[in-house]
């Protein structure tokens, strides 16, 4: 049974809806290449369905003892198919001369395979754009990765505005973000 809400419970409903939550759950094949000083890197994750997210990380500007082998890195991924794209800050990665592993609540990567030579310049030719890639070297790491990140987005309330229909006396609540409204 349909029950008549007042203005004030109307205008409480629709500002509780504000806001957006993101959810991307994926795991699959990963492969990343690293710049030669392996203080940031380029990556994709291919899921078993085929969709494709980009990964791009980068050193911690305000890490301290930077190494090669352990970085603090902020590492920004994009899922093209929804649109969104998530910054993670803080994110250990380790990269040796032969593994890379991440371990991250959010993130998680270990390679089972260093590609060098031919067999690399094929996966960047086949999964990379290659003009892109600036100055990183000629080896592909290659494993699985799976990426949990659950993140919402508050949206400013949007202006109200109210209508008065002459037939019926009913009033008419409207809440917009329409620039036109």
């Amino acid at each position: 049974m349909y029950r008549k809400r007042s203005k004030e419970e109307l205008i409480e409903m629709l500002q509780n809806r504000r806001g957006v939550m993101y959810n991307l759950n994926e795991n699959g094949v990963a492969r990343l290449i690293f710049e030669k000083d392996r203080s940031s890197f380029q990556g994709i994750l291919e899921t078993p369905c085929g969709e494709v997210i980009s990964l791009r990380g980068q050193a911690n500007p305000n890490e301290e003892g930077f190494d090669n082998v352990k970085h603090l890195m902020e590492i920004f991924v994009v899922d093209g198919e929804a649109g969104t794209s998530f910054q993670l800050d803080n994110v250990p990665v380790f990269a040796d001369g032969q593994n890379v592993q991440i371990q991250h609540s959010t993130i998680n990567f270990a390679s089972r395979e260093r590609l060098v030579g031919v067999r690399a310049l094929q996966e960047i030719q086949q999964f990379f754009n290659p003009s892109m890639l600036g100055d990183c070297e000629n080896e592909v790491f290659v494993g699985l990765m799976q990426v949990q990140v659950i993140a919402s987005k508050r949206t400013r309330a949007p202006s109200r505005r109210e209508s008065l229909c002459c037939e019926n006396s009913v009033t008419i609540l409207e809440l917009s973000d329409d620039f036109l409204a």
